[in-house]
């Protein structure tokens, strides 16, 4: 690929994604743990420590110690940067797979199919968890950019080097090592032709050790390194743990393989259209090799295919049966990689069934992709209103009560009733902290961060017993009423999440 050809390719991947992911730049606030970043820095820090995020955990101390810059209140800044962090992020990641494909030599439809395929990565609705994290945008952009340095390295045989930067990849976010290996297992599958021999399985050992492995380095030294922490005064606990193999983990599971083939947990709808896709690239290429009888060939795909199942879901699944956005994002980098799989077999094969409308496949489905992106971001913009509205509508009451009575309020707690959805009524596509309910998950933050800019502060404090017995036990409301959900006692509030 020739300088023009990159240039071009760089600015492509820019409208790309400036196009899927330009509509959060209008965001008012991100998760609970964005909103507590703005009141309490000290505790995102440290789950980055209980987590074995080193690297994170250094650059927020930078920005923080040196720079005295905290994301999360300067999100329009951070997010512009992260998304520049996905470009090249993504640029890089096609200079790795364009040699395999042969780039240079196939047809215009088939480089913008391969540029769909790839942009699958990092655009998707599953990915959009990742932006509701304003506090860690330095986490997932060097997570990004070093897993695919890493994957760059590795295509140019420089091995050491991608070691290097699969374990700092680590060092920010866990995941990034199993994308990571997903995307270095499909490399060297396509670099030996897909045909198994020793040379290809000691270059797929080599890619899982330094890719998986630097996951594993990172996990079996947390704790010493955690202690090494301690010894100089910086303490915290240890926050990964396994699940809870009970009789409801293999349902639950289940479950949530099916919810993400079916609709990407919820963000898409309930057409099965992720797994068309991937049944569809899977069909293509099976039936093509088993007319051609290519034994080798047949066997080595299926078994890829089993791989990249694994590494998608199987790490995923110990931690927790209930699958999360943010360390599912594996999915997708699966299917991109199905795609390239099946350009490279229709381009080999010369299989004329599906030749000329192929390239619309990944076309089509990044396109899906984007337009569900949009909804998602324009229920955030609903969610976003009204946390605003509702947090302000509580303070205002406080105030209209403190003229009254003379007495002003300094302590703030809250309880959620009977039934307090993590969604408003009005928000549709959400899971996990996807358009999750701030007024519901994080009140105090909210109420905080909206009282900051009236000029006061209050003080958090628990709920007191007596109090909800007397106002708010057994009570469920669906919508907000404030001379029923606000009891004011002194100097304290307490509000009832409706």
């Amino acid at each position: 690929m020739n300088r023009k050809s990159k240039l071009c390719l760089l600015f492509l991947d820019f409208v790309i994604v400036v196009l899927a992911w330009g509509g959060f730049y209008r965001s008012r606030y991100g998760c609970e743990d964005s909103l507590l970043d703005i009141i309490s820095p000290g505790a995102t820090r440290e789950a980055r420590l209980s987590n074995y995020r080193w690297g994170g955990y250094l650059v927020d101390q930078v920005m923080y110690r040196v720079f005295h810059v905290i994301a999360s209140e300067h999100f329009k800044i951070a997010f512009s940067v992260f998304l520049l962090f996905l470009v090249i992020s993504l640029y890089l990641i096609q200079l790795t797979f364009w040699g395999t494909l042969d780039g240079n030599a196939i047809s215009i439809k088939y480089k913008i199919a391969f540029i769909a395929a790839t942009s699958l990565i990092v655009v998707n609705v599953i990915f959009s968890e990742l932006f509701y994290f304003t506090d860690s945008f330095s986490i997932f952009e060097f997570m990004m950019l070093f897993l695919a340095i890493g994957c760059y390295c590795y295509a140019k045989e420089r091995h050491a080097a991608a070691f290097i930067c699969f374990l700092v990849t680590a060092s920010f976010y866990q995941v990034g090592c199993t994308v990571a290996a997903i995307l270095v297992a499909t490399y060297v599958y396509l670099s030996h032709d897909g045909k198994m021999s020793r040379n290809m399985f000691l270059d797929e050992l080599k890619g899982m050790s330094i890719t998986l492995g630097s996951g594993a380095i990172n996990l079996f030294t947390g704790k010493f390194i955690l202690k090494i922490f301690d010894f100089a005064g910086i303490h915290a606990d240890s926050g990964i743990e396994t699940g809870a193999f009970d009789n409801q983990y293999l349902p639950t599971a289940l479950s949530e393989i099916k919810s993400i083939y079916e609709n990407s947990l919820g963000l898409l709808p309930s057409a099965w259209l992720p797994f068309v896709a991937s049944s569809g690239c899977f069909l293509i290429v099976f039936i093509a090799l088993a007319k051609r009888k290519d034994v080798n060939r047949t066997l080595t795909f299926l078994l890829w295919k089993v791989v990249s199942f694994i590494l998608v879901f199987a790490i995923d699944l110990v931690e927790d049966p209930s699958l999360t956005p943010r360390t599912i994002i594996t999915f997708y980098a699966m299917q991109a990689m199905s795609f390239l799989v099946l350009m490279y077999y229709v381009q080999i094969y010369d299989i004329l069934a599906v030749k000329s409308w192929m390239p619309l496949a990944p076309v089509g489905y990044l396109l899906l992709q984007v337009f569900f992106i949009q909804i998602i971001i324009s229920n955030r913009m609903v969610s976003n209103t009204l946390d605003y509205i509702y947090a302000n509508a509580v303070i205002d009451y406080i105030e209209k009560e403190e003229n009254r009575s003379g007495t002003r309020v300094i302590k703030f707690g809250y309880w959620g009733d009977g039934y307090a959805p993590d969604t408003y009524d009005e928000v549709h596509y959400a899971h996990g902290e996807i358009n999750a309910r701030n007024y519901r998950r994080a009140l105090y933050s909210l109420i905080e961060i909206n009282a900051r800019d009236r000029g006061r502060h209050f003080e958090y404090i628990d709920m007191d017993t007596d109090i909800y017995q007397m106002y708010f036990e057994g009570k469920d409301w669906n919508k907000f009423n404030s001379e029923e959900q606000i009891v004011i006692v002194d100097d304290t509030a307490y509000v009832c999440v409706f």
